[in-house]
């Protein structure tokens, strides 16, 4: 653990850049409702596909404004599902009453409010972890992209769950449980870099188990850096 003033600093432009690279990362959809169905996603929120099957918090909060907006319509058991395993009647019903809810003034600020929350969470995140940093990885944690892609990685598996990454970003070994066995990625060594970093992706049982959908996500951020002529 490095201490305050060794550690990497957050840097100027990361608050700037944040939000449309994580919106990127996640398709940069213009539509207020996503139903993912070719991973483990649950109906999907907003350019940052703020996922309610893997946010029971956020999904509470939505079901209560269901319930007061619409006329008591109960949505918690639905919003707790996997897409893939809806109905298509499911489906239907779950984008219908998710469109209804985000097209009304209540629901378009509640998303609001959730999405600059979680632009809080995932910076306070990023902030976290860097203290971990090996002095090898100063560099790749010190650059804006360094950061982002941290914010990306973050943002997709949640920026409460930082114990393996701030492992790997101090140099050791992680583990992973997945379909096949345990999968293990070697601590690096030398400076650590982008392509270095997105292996610990790839290892998480969701890279493992979604080798192209984990490839076309670091593909969309590759994008993203040279649409916005940072790259």
């Amino acid at each position: 653990m490095t201490s305050i003033l060794e550690r990497p600093r957050l840097h100027p432009l990361f608050v700037r850049f944040l939000e449309p690279v994580l919106a990127a990362a996640e398709g940069a959809s213009t539509a207020r409702v996503a139903l993912p169905a070719n991973v483990e996603s649950g109906v999907s929120l907003g350019p940052l596909q703020l996922d309610l099957a893997w946010q029971p918090a956020l999904r509470a909060d939505l079901a209560r404004l269901a319930h007061a907006r619409l006329l008591g319509a109960d949505a918690s058991g639905l919003f707790a599902k996997r897409v893939r395993a809806m109905t298509p009647a499911e489906r239907a019903q779950a984008a219908q009453l998710a469109e209804a809810l985000l097209a009304r003034p209540a629901g378009a600020a509640w998303l609001a409010r959730h999405e600059r929350a979680m632009l809080v969470r995932v910076g306070l995140a990023v902030r976290r972890v860097l203290a971990a940093c090996a002095p090898g990885a100063f560099g790749f944690a010190s650059a804006l992209r360094g950061q982002v892609e941290i914010a990306c990685h973050l943002h997709q598996f949640g920026p409460e769950r930082t114990d393996r990454l701030e492992a790997f970003l101090a140099g050791r070994e992680v583990a992973f449980d997945g379909a096949d066995g345990r999968r293990r990625l070697a601590g690096w060594r030398g400076a650590l870099d982008v392509e270095r970093f997105r292996d610990f992706r790839r290892v998480t049982r969701w890279g493992a188990s979604h080798p192209r959908a984990c490839e076309s996500r670091h593909m969309r951020v590759d994008a993203a850096w040279r649409r916005l002529g940072i790259a």
